[in-house]
């Protein structure tokens, strides 16, 4: 994910307005927070400078941390170890495409009875 962050970084010089979206893997072992960013951010993706904002787990389930990407190591370790989701990259002029893990993360999530960000 560091290396597709630099490459989205160094595309967003020459094409404005280049967006990125978070992609989560739709099972159980996922973090509910992940489940919630893919949520969230595919139907509103971010400038590729800006970070990601997700719920923290466990005992800071009520923090919100900033991560650049999937795995970002200035997360907590409890938001970034082993995490197996990615991040894609929105073209302005395409806007976000819509992705078959939607329905399996929806499908998730209502299965764990997450509500919206």
């Amino acid at each position: 994910n560091l290396a597709n962050y630099s490459k989205q970084t160094d595309l967003s010089r020459q094409v404005p307005g280049l967006m990125k979206i978070w992609v989560a893997t739709p099972d159980m072992r996922t973090r509910q927070s992940h489940l919630v960013a893919h949520r969230h951010y595919s139907k509103n993706p971010i400038p590729i400078g800006q970070p990601f904002i997700l719920q923290g787990e466990g005992k800071r389930r009520h923090q919100k941390f900033e991560l650049m990407y999937p795995g970002d190591p200035n997360g907590p370790p409890e938001l970034t170890i082993q995490c197996r989701c990615r991040m894609a990259t929105i073209h302005p002029k395409v806007g976000p495409i819509g992705s078959t893990l939607d329905g399996r993360i929806a499908a998730e999530l209502k299965r764990r009875g997450e509500k919206e960000l």
